[in-house]
């Protein structure tokens, strides 16, 4: 499962306006290039991360959306279609 999903999100352009959307899958279509436009949603809330004792004494440390920096419309697409508030990091 994570290879077809790590595929598909390392061949992919995330864009935050139509018009460059419909330019790249223009110009790209025939790579087999996957485009995202990303609308912003401000009512998504992150949810906090609280770590128990018994977490904690189990390795774990994070969420796999913590770990790492990239823009906020790649974060949000990658929370959004692969689920990464919901993973976890030991």
């Amino acid at each position: 499962m994570l290879k077809p999903l790590l595929i598909y999100f390392v061949t992919a352009f995330i864009t935050q306006d139509s018009a460059d959307r419909d330019l790249l899958f223009r110009n790209l279509k025939s790579f087999d290039v996957v485009v995202i436009n990303h609308v912003a949603d401000g009512n998504r809330n992150p949810e906090p991360f609280n770590i128990s004792q018994e977490m904690s004494s189990m390795g774990l440390y994070s969420r796999l959306d913590q770990v790492f920096d990239a823009p906020h419309a790649v974060k949000e697409v990658l929370i959004g279609q692969a689920g990464l508030e919901h993973s976890v990091c030991f």
